[in-house]
């Protein structure tokens, strides 16, 4: 059972799959705005912590 309360929850009555559910949520978000793209800089390598994950799992 789900139990809707609030805005939109006019589109939960009956019954649904666990899929139109999803659906139906994403239905009621708000229009997709575009990401904006942000390139990370790199640190040096002598700025790098103790810690090597590319190495080792680990940070002993």
């Amino acid at each position: 059972e789900v139990f809707a309360f609030g805005a939109g929850s006019n589109q939960f009555y009956g019954q649904y799959d666990n899929t139109d559910i999803a659906k139906k949520l994403f239905g009621l978000l708000p229009a997709q705005q575009k990401a904006e793209q942000v390139k990370a800089k790199s640190k040096a390598q002598s700025e790098k912590s103790q810690c090597d994950f590319e190495t080792d799992w680990r940070c002993e």
